[in-house]
């Protein structure tokens, strides 16, 4: 009996999944560009506690809207965009480089695809 995994379409090369799903990588005027705030959306961050979940927040917020999917990153593998955020909007403040939980990016990304005006997809 063939094996499924054999059997499936290939619709995209690694390389355009790859692609797809990285990461962005901003340059100084894409950060400044995707990482921007308008009132609305700094007055909602101004009302989480942390400033690693309002760093995280702006991160997603951003990505997402260079392309429109949420990808994985850790803040220490994006240092030069959490030094521009927090140059920005927190006068220099820095944040503890410490993996964010599951529950808490969960939370984070349900506030950005809402507040973008997305809806999630549910299965």
């Amino acid at each position: 009996m063939p094996s499924t995994r054999n059997s499936r379409i290939q619709i995209l090369t690694s390389d355009e999944i790859d692609e797809l799903y990285r990461r962005p990588e901003f340059n100084q005027t894409e950060r400044e560009e995707f990482f921007s705030l308008d009132t609305r959306a700094l007055e909602h961050i101004r009302k989480m506690e942390k400033l690693e979940s309002r760093v995280h927040f702006i991160l997603i917020m951003g990505y997402f809207r260079s392309k429109p999917v949420i990808p994985q990153f850790h803040l220490k593998d994006v240092r030069q965009d959490v030094r521009y955020i927090c140059h920005t909007y927190f006068a220099g403040a820095k944040p503890q480089y410490t993996v964010l939980p599951k529950s808490t990016r969960f939370r984070l990304v349900s506030q950005v695809i809402s507040f973008l005006g997305f809806e999630q997809l549910t299965l």
